[in-house]
């Protein structure tokens, strides 16, 4: 009982020292830092290794991971995750900077796959319409990799021209 009773007491001298009110200078007011800026030349060097990995990954269009039938597997799954992943960090670090609209273009459409594979349930294999956008999901998840390292490739010549 007299441990129980120290405890609490302890415990809220603790709650009542960080509680407080007039505190200008509490952690919470402080912002982190900002995410480090690539430019087009940096992003291409960090991105085209990650996304040449990926495309091999992915294997040849006709044969790919994400083409019937393999669309309907956990591959595909997983392939889309990695790619819708890499789609979304992208478009972070690109922000609102002009420079990048193929790059941003094909995020977008990365990530539409993406959630057209998940919502539609393409593990399952669905059929009729749920099929049809599935397949067109997969060919662009099949894309995605070539189509994301090209907008990388052009933001960066197209930075050097300037």
């Amino acid at each position: 009982m007299k441990r129980w009773v120290i405890t609490v007491a302890a415990g809220g001298l603790l709650l009542a020292g960080c509680s407080s009110t007039g505190d200008t200078d509490s952690k919470a007011d402080v912002k982190p830092p900002a995410a480090k800026v690539y430019s087009a030349v940096e992003m291409q060097e960090k991105w085209t290794p990650v996304l040449q990995g990926r495309s091999d990954d992915m294997g040849p269009m006709t044969a790919a991971v994400c083409m019937p039938p393999a669309l309907f597997t956990g591959d595909c799954d997983e392939a889309g995750k990695a790619l819708a992943g890499d789609a979304d960090t992208l478009v972070q670090e690109v922000g609102g900077r002009p420079g990048f609209s193929d790059l941003l273009k094909y995020a977008h459409k990365v990530q539409e796959a993406r959630d057209t594979y998940v919502s539609r349930e393409c593990q399952t294999r669905p059929s009729g319409a749920a099929y049809t956008e599935c397949a067109l999901a997969g060919r662009t998840l099949s894309l995605a990799a070539q189509s994301l390292l090209a907008g990388v490739n052009a933001a960066a010549t197209d930075s050097q021209k300037g």
